[in-house]
């Protein structure tokens, strides 16, 4: 019996199950900060787009967030998770709602949270884009640099959040 153990594979595995999981959520809390406060949106369009985010769900809701307007009817959380045919769309859309409800609530921690979860979601978008160009690709290093550039700027922001009376408590 000498052969090599699975567990590395299966921890390995574990862990991008995880990250992948923590990633999603991160997705979830922006999403939900970007649909219930409009100021959020703007101040993360120079960093992120709709295609930042992964592909299905949230990647539908965040192109409707990006081209909607708040003030619309059709914007509302229940109108946007009606307009998902499949169960468990509509409760991915759900839980994406409920995810940022009243966790933050000093201004300091919005701004670190904003920074973070903006950052970690344009960092990743980054690398996936990198992992998908040919090496080959005279732009590929172009847009390594850009993209360095774009991080480093993010580091350096400091995001608002909603301040004291601007956040809906859950009665």
């Amino acid at each position: 019996e000498g052969g090599l153990s699975p567990l590395p594979t299966q921890r390995r595995a574990e862990r991008l199950k995880s990250a992948d999981e923590g990633m999603q959520e991160s997705e979830r809390l922006l999403l939900s900060w970007m649909a219930e406060y409009p100021m959020i949106l703007e101040q993360g369009k120079p960093f992120l787009g709709p295609y930042d985010f992964t592909e299905g769900v949230h990647l539908d809701l965040a192109e409707a967030i990006y081209r909607g307007d708040t003030s619309q009817e059709s914007y509302s959380p229940a109108a946007l998770i009606s307009s998902y045919e499949l169960e468990e769309d509509q409760a991915e859309v759900a839980r994406i709602f409920h995810t940022g409800e009243n966790i933050l609530e000093k201004p300091e921690d919005w701004t670190k949270a904003l920074q973070e979860t903006v950052f970690r979601l344009k960092q990743r978008a980054i690398t996936e884009e990198q992992k998908r160009m040919d090496p080959r690709d005279p732009d590929r290093l172009k847009r390594t640099i850009e993209g360095r550039k774009l991080l480093d700027q993010l580091r350096r922001t400091d995001f608002r959040g909603p301040q004291e009376g601007e956040i809906d408590s859950i009665e």
